[in-house]
């Protein structure tokens, strides 16, 4: 897809087809993280554990 090209496929959705979807990607954001977090305490030592579900959060945390 090139924006800049006049022929160029469009994409149309309704502004709540557009917050249905982004609300889907949150979801499944917020479940990949709450994954990699016990994946982390499952599978790494202690000491590393904490510091990579912190910084794991601080990547999916809505910005300001």
């Amino acid at each position: 897809m090139n924006a800049a090209a006049p022929d160029s496929p469009a994409i149309e959705l309704s502004h709540a087809e557009l917050e249905h979807l982004l609300a889907g990607v949150e979801q499944d954001l917020t479940d990949f993280l709450s994954l990699a977090v016990h994946w982390a305490a499952e599978q790494l030592p202690g000491q590393y554990a904490g510091p990579v579900a912190a910084a794991l959060g601080r990547l999916f945390a809505p910005a300001n």
